[in-house]
């Protein structure tokens, strides 16, 4: 039990800045779709059944040309409550993505392409893919 505790400790201490980043004040709505989880809160409707088919699209492209498919469905956590457009992603301890879908402002690189948010939701899912990519022993450390 005493080699447990720093365990816990460690994981709490790692889940904790992303518990607090979220707005208590916002009412969440989910969406499910074959291979992912869409989490978005209320007025971000529009934002979060675009987002739903774009991870779609670029699973079925990462997979097929990455050859290898998480094997949980990816909780995306969609907000527009910053001013950028960004995201970050982890496939430990489930894959997982976190996008903030503000339109991104002209010094922005993702500015730069015709599809911003279909640009930033490949590059998060390229994470979730590689990360997750863990096969042999190392996979049961996962």
């Amino acid at each position: 039990m005493a080699r447990l505790l720093p365990v816990l400790l460690l994981l709490l201490l790692w889940l904790w800045p992303a518990a607090a980043q979220a707005n208590p004040d916002l009412k969440f709505r989910t969406i499910t779709t074959e291979h992912f989880i869409i989490h978005y809160h209320v007025g971000e409707e529009e934002l979060a059944d675009r987002t739903a088919m774009l991870a779609e699209r670029a699973y079925e492209r990462l997979t097929l040309g990455l050859g290898h498919a998480p094997s949980l469905r990816t909780h995306v956590v969609v907000t527009d409550t910053t001013d950028v457009s960004n995201g970050f992603a982890n496939a430990v301890p489930f894959p997982r993505i976190r996008l903030f879908g503000a339109a991104p402002g002209t010094m922005s690189v993702l500015g730069s392409y015709d599809d911003w948010l279909d640009i930033l939701v490949t590059h998060e899912m390229v994470h979730v893919v590689h990360i997750d990519t863990v096969h042999g022993a190392t996979r049961l450390l996962n």
